[in-house]
């Protein structure tokens, strides 16, 4: 005598469930516009799973059987893809500031999602106008790759050179909110004491691999460079 199927294990030929992949679709849909309207808010695989009705646990395997992306791949190309667009666009804001408002933690996490990740590579935050005097909208800011001599620019990008000398550097680890109020303990506190003053080139901070102390919490380290001459 044959043995039937265990009792709620589905059986070849057998009515389709009222899940259909048509069903799935929608609320994987239901997802996609959800992430699209929560882009730079955090975004939790507990939460997702909850706006498609589908278990936490199975999510990730749903989204990426209908999508052929998984769920942090396609969250991650979202942002970069806005954001991306919105810095050609807008010149006036900074990489720092785009990166805040799509839900990177800081400037060295959306570079390191676009590539540029190697631990080798020295990146430069240059400050051109002082926050306290000019508003922040209309602040400049350079995002800065040192690059090789034969480096070839292309429409994207533009090549300069940040002159030599004395620089007086401090080490920082904080957030975003926290870097002006570190340069301006140093004008205030380090700089009327120290028997130099600032000359003509533009203050910097230095960006290198393995910045993030807590990329959840936007906390990360550089150094804060500020070019000095005699008093």
């Amino acid at each position: 005598m044959k043995r039937g199927a265990p009792e709620g294990r589905p059986r070849e030929g057998s009515a389709k469930s009222p899940l259909a992949r048509v069903e799935y679709e929608r609320r994987v849909n239901r997802v996609v516009d959800h992430i699209h309207a929560h882009l730079a808010e955090e975004l939790l695989l507990v939460a997702l799973a909850r706006v498609a009705a589908f278990s936490p646990f199975h999510f990730h395997r749903v989204f990426r059987a209908v999508t052929g992306e998984t769920l942090f791949a396609f969250i991650q190309r979202l942002r970069l893809e806005r954001s991306a667009g919105v810095l050609l666009a807008a010149s006036d804001l900074s990489v720092l500031e785009v990166a805040l408002d799509h839900g990177f933690a800081s400037a060295a996490t959306w570079m390191r999602a676009r590539g540029f990740h190697q631990d080798a590579t020295i990146r430069l935050g240059v400050a051109h106008d002082d926050p306290a005097i000019t508003p922040a909208e209309k602040c400049r800011y350079d995002a800065c790759l040192a690059v090789p001599e034969d480096f070839q620019p292309d429409r994207w990008v533009n090549v300069t050179e940040i002159p030599g000398g004395k620089y007086a550097v401090w080490e920082f680890t904080g957030t975003a909110h926290d870097i002006q109020a570190a340069w301006d303990r140093v004008f205030s506190a380090w700089l009327p004491n120290s028997g130099y003053q600032p000359d003509d080139r533009p203050c910097f901070e230095v960006y290198r691999g393995g910045l993030d102390v807590d990329a959840k919490a936007g906390i990360f380290r550089c150094e804060l460079c500020l070019p000095v001459k005699a008093l």
